[in-house]
């Protein structure tokens, strides 16, 4: 049961908002519906009503309220079906259904608001109508008190879902090009705005009409009571026919009303004596007998309806007998020129609510429009205009503030950027020279003691110039070793040529960069002269297998490319955690399209947190002896330099694979 709470805890807030905002507008309703449909006083909510229909004002009113909730709580947990597994989806990485959920984040709240106000308005008044076998200006305004009932809450309520979903769609992340515009502000003013406006239109005429039925109801029951009087009272009647003699000369008068008889026995009927007592409602005959007769009163008709009668006593042969009109109160003309003058207003209110919501719109879009500009530009030093001192306007002046402060963090960020960069350069420099140091340390050594050797073999052939024991075959035996020694130089000197032409390639790219084509050997050659000193010094070997044509020509710069390989490979020597004995797999292959660099070691690998992080920041996890440049500076260089890409594979505890991607074309 708790596990069914907090899976649909939504939707109870929803429906727990709805159910409070009807405790409220009851409040309101309840006492003035019966006094904007006329109705009868002392009728309702006792006896009199219990009697005609076995149910009371206020069951019938907690009925339809109770119907109008059921029906919205059936909407809510329809549309909002799909925050169920809201949680779960979100923290989900698939961009396609994260994009399906905001979206639909976006456009329930309105379709739930549409079906809110349109279902039970349309439906209260049918189900009214087909209970009570009433259809015509009653059934209108049922349909208008409910209406101006269920779109106020409606409007309540769907901003109160807007809000809530405006903290769902916070906790979404999703990348900008991802957001399509599929809506307009103007047309949601129009769609919440336009029921309001509709509503209080005719909630307004309702209660204008009510007030004018009341008030001619008063005037047209002294009207026709004064017309009976003048004929009937004040005379004794021998027979009804007497009566109705009389009473026919006043129905050519009223040729629209309905004049009748009513007997001592509550029978009715006109003036040429057929019964007519199935023309008159329950209500009406109740009514006449309980209270119109008794004190003299107008006669009412059903709840709500617009039918008046007035009775006059009339003694025939010593009996009471009751003459009465029956009339309708309701004029059609003044309902059409109501009718007329309330579509008039209403197209006024929506020419007003066009013109300002697109005034409002066009605001908002020239805020948007401009700031698009500034993006696309990339000019920090763009401002907005203020042309209002309204929202609009101060959200203007944020934006100009927000501009301005941009502009300092930007420049900030480049000089601290190039700071951590000139680091990185260095750091990597200072690394090269203690690596040029020890390779240049041993060709040094070799060429030293090869001078040696050849300063003994000068001295030795200077000695025998004079000798007579040397021989012809000794001189070429001293030339024979001197030629040797001179081979090993020239061996250790073209080593050392290699290093520093690598080194001099390696510095210079921390200013500059050199385009050209490169062979594949050339950058395999370069990379182990660079990285030796330091896999040496951690007792690491580095494997380097070429499965493509080593004369494969790449077109960049290789110290660039360089500097990407010997900074896996310096990860990977790091991975081992001083381990010996070690072995990292540099392995370099190609196919029509692409050559690939693959750096494989079994080292510590990577944990989850800091895949995620690997390309998209500045991190590091070597603490203070990191600046987390360089897979960042890596991939940017692979991406922007080489217009390739990066990947890895890492499996934490067992090792990782690093992957560059390299077109050939």
């Amino acid at each position: 049961m708790m596990n069914f709470f907090k899976k649909n805890i939504l939707k109870f807030k929803v429906m727990s908002v709805f159910f409070v905002m009807i405790l409220c507008l009851l409040a309101i309703f309840f006492p003035l519906e019966p006094k904007i449909l006329n109705y009868p006083d002392n009728t309702y909510n006792n006896d009199f009503q219990w009697e005609l229909e076995h149910a009371n004002y206020t069951m019938q009113f907690v009925e339809i309220t109770s119907i109008i909730f059921i029906t919205y709580a059936i909407l809510v947990f329809i549309k909002l079906s799909f925050l169920n597994n809201i949680e779960e989806d979100i923290k989900g990485t698939d961009i396609d259904k994260l994009t399906k959920i905001r979206q639909k984040l976006f456009k329930v709240p309105d379709e739930l608001y549409m079906l809110q106000i349109t279902i039970p308005s349309l439906g209260v008044p049918i189900l009214y109508a087909f209970t009570t076998g009433f259809v015509g200006i009653t059934t209108l305004k049922v349909f208008i008190v409910y209406a101006s009932f269920i779109i106020v809450i409606g409007t309540f309520t769907s901003v109160y879902v807007r809000r809530e979903f405006s903290k769902i769609l916070a906790r979404i992340e999703l990348p900008l090009s991802s957001f399509t515009k599929k809506s307009s502000l103007m047309s949601r003013m129009r769609y919440q705005i336009i029921p309001l406006i509709i509503v209080a239109l005719m909630f307004t005429s309702l209660v204008g009409y009510s007030v004018i039925i009341n008030t001619s109801s008063e005037s047209y029951y002294k009207y026709y009571k004064t017309k009976l009087s003048d004929i009937l009272e004040d005379e004794s009647f021998y027979s009804v026919s007497e009566v109705n003699t009389m009473l026919k000369g006043l129905e050519q008068e009223e040729p629209d009303k309905t004049i009748y008889i009513m007997y001592p026995d509550y029978t009715y009927h006109d003036t040429n004596g057929v019964d007519i007592t199935d023309k008159f409602s329950d209500f009406w005959k109740k009514y006449t007998k309980e209270f119109s007769i008794v004190d003299d009163s107008v006669v009412y008709d059903y709840y709500g309806f617009d039918i008046r009668g007035v009775l006059v006593k009339v003694n025939i042969a010593g009996q009471d007998y009751y003459a009465g009109i029956k009339y309708e109160l309701t004029s059609y003309p003044a309902l059409i020129s109501l009718g007329i003058s309330m579509l008039s207003l209403f197209i006024l209110n929506l020419f007003t609510l066009h013109f300002t919501s697109n005034s409002l719109a066009e605001e908002i879009q020239s805020v948007s429009k401009g700031m698009r500009q500034i993006v696309a530009k990339s000019k920090y030093n763009d401002s907005l205009p203020v042309t209002s001192n309204d929202e609009i306007g101060e959200l203007v002046v944020s934006f100009n503030e927000v501009q301005s402060l941009s502009k300092a963090y930007i420049s900030e960020i480049q000089n601290s950027q190039t700071m951590l960069i000139e680091r990185e350069r260095l750091a990597s420099l200072g690394q090269m020279i203690g690596g040029i140091a020890h390779n240049l340390k041993t060709p040094i050594m070799s060429i030293s003691g090869a001078a040696e050797g050849l300063t003994d073999l000068i001295s030795e052939y200077v000695a025998s110039i004079e000798n007579p024991i040397v021989t012809k075959e000794d001189h070429k035996e001293i030339a024979k070793d001197m030629l040797s020694w001179v081979t090993k130089i020239k061996t250790h000197t073209s080593y050392m040529s290699d290093i520093i032409t690598t080194v001099k390639g390696q510095a210079s790219q921390l200013s500059t960069s050199n385009i050209e084509a490169f062979s594949v050997y050339d950058l395999s050659k370069r990379v182990d002269i660079l990285m030796k000193h330091e896999l040496k010094h951690a007792n690491v070997e580095l494997q380097i297998t070429i499965e493509c044509d080593p004369t494969l020509k790449i077109a960049g710069d290789i110290n660039s490319l360089i500097q990407v390989i010997n900074n896996l490979i310096g990860n990977a020597i790091q991975s081992y955690n001083g381990e010996i004995g070690k072995q990292i797999l540099f392995n370099i292959y190609s196919d029509d399209q692409f050559v690939y660099f693959k750096v494989a070691d079994e080292g510590c690998g990577i944990d989850d947190d800091t895949k995620e992080k690997l390309f998209k920041e500045m991190y590091t996890t070597k603490g203070k002896n990191g600046t987390g440049l360089g897979l960042y500076m890596s991939y940017s260089t692979i991406k922007g330099n080489f217009n390739g890409d990066i990947t890895f594979e890492s499996t934490l505890g067992k090792g990782s694979v690093f992957t560059v991607k390299i077109p050939l074309k």
